[in-house]
């Protein structure tokens, strides 16, 4: 059981997003944390009463999953905060521990109980060999894009 009932995160999150008033109004009238409103009223946008509500069990994500977000987050630019929104992912911290464990490591990196994953969260990083890999990778990102578009591109439909 969480501090808020799922009652109050509703009622905060739906009164916010009616617009008549900041953050800080509303968490005063409901006497709950605007930092926490903040996270709520972002995933009721995306989610509805649905996004807001606690969880029963804990939630596993496959490496395809993580990936997708790690690209979106990517691609569109988008904070770590409206990645977790739009993907409804409660532990934001999760999301930079799996970009920090793909950058050092890759798709492997990402995958439960991956040796990669434990030895990267442990040791120190070479600010100059991620360079490298960050440069390596987003050259191999490129090239298989290339490779899809123009295979997709010359097959007929």
């Amino acid at each position: 059981m969480g501090k808020y009932s799922d009652q109050t995160k509703i009622a905060a999150a739906r009164d916010y997003c009616k617009g008549n008033q900041g953050y800080r109004e509303v968490a005063r009238r409901h006497e709950v944390d605007p930092a926490s409103l903040r996270i709520w009223a972002a995933a009721y946008r995306v989610h509805g009463a649905v996004g807001v509500r606690s969880r029963t069990k804990r939630k596993y994500f496959s490496a395809d999953f993580k990936l997708s977000v790690i690209h979106r987050m990517q691609a569109e630019k988008l904070s770590i905060r409206q990645v977790a929104a739009l993907f409804n992912i409660r532990n934001r911290d999760m999301i930079v521990l799996w970009q920090r464990t793909y950058e050092i490591g890759g798709i492997a990196a990402l995958y439960p109980h991956s040796a990669i994953r434990y030895r990267a969260m442990g040791e120190k990083v070479d600010r100059e060999r991620l360079a490298t890999i960050r440069k390596t990778r987003s050259a191999l990102d490129r090239s298989f894009s290339m490779k899809c578009v123009s295979s997709a591109w010359r097959t007929p439909i």
